[in-house]
C-alpha cells in the first residue's frame, strides 16, 4: 500500500511539473520598460508573416540607439535607418518603415515563464499590432492590457548590449 501512495505521489508531482513548465505569462510591457528593453542594444527583428509579393519572411539585424535611431542590416548587406518612439500607453512607434506606410505602432509583449519550474530558455519578446494599427488599448490600472484579438507582428531575439552590427 505505501508503495503504491509513493508512486501516486511521484506521479503527480512530476505532471505538476510538466504543466507549470509549459504555463507562460504575457506582459503588455510599460513605455519605459520597452526603452529599457531597446535602448543601446543590438537584436534580430523577424517578421512573421511572410512578404505578399516575394513570400519572404523578413528578419534583419537593428541597433535600437538610445536617441531614437535604428540602424538595420539584412542578411543580404542592405541598410535601413528607422526612427523608434514610445507612446504615452507604452506603444512603440517605429518611423520610415516603408513596407507599412511609413509608420508602424503597436506594443511589446514578453511571454515569462510562470510557476516553479526553471526552464532554459530565456523570455521571449514579441511586437503585437491591434486590429486597427493605432495605438489605442484597454488599460487596467493604467497599464495596458494584452487583447488575445491583437496580430503577432514580429519577434525579438538574440538581443545583445551594445552596437553588435
Amino acid at each position: 500500500m505505501r508503495l503504491h501512495v509513493s508512486c501516486l505521489m511521484c506521479l503527480s508531482i512530476i505532471l505538476l511539473n510538466c504543466f507549470q513548465a509549459y504555463a507562460r505569462e504575457s506582459v503588455v510591457l510599460s513605455g519605459q520598460e520597452v526603452t529599457e528593453f531597446l535602448a543601446d542594444r543590438t537584436m534580430t527583428v523577424t517578421e512573421v508573416e511572410p512578404d505578399q509579393k516575394t513570400g519572404e519572411i523578413y528578419s534583419f539585424k537593428a541597433y535600437f540607439s538610445q536617441l531614437g535611431g535604428i540602424r538595420a542590416v539584412r542578411s543580404d548587406g542592405e541598410t535601413f535607418q528607422y526612427e523608434w518612439e514610445i507612446g504615452d500607453n507604452g506603444t512603440l512607434c517605429l518611423t520610415n518603415y516603408t513596407r507599412y506606410s511609413g509608420r508602424l505602432c503597436g506594443f511589446v509583449v514578453v511571454y515569462k515563464d510562470a510557476g516553479f519550474v526553471v526552464q532554459k530558455h530565456q523570455d521571449e519578446y514579441k511586437f503585437y499590432m491591434n486590429d486597427r494599427g493605432n495605438t489605442s488599448a484597454t488599460l487596467q490600472d493604467d497599464k495596458v492590457v494584452f487583447n488575445p484579438s491583437w496580430r503577432h507582428f514580429f519577434s525579438f531575439s538574440d538581443v545583445q548590449q551594445g552596437e553588435k552590427l
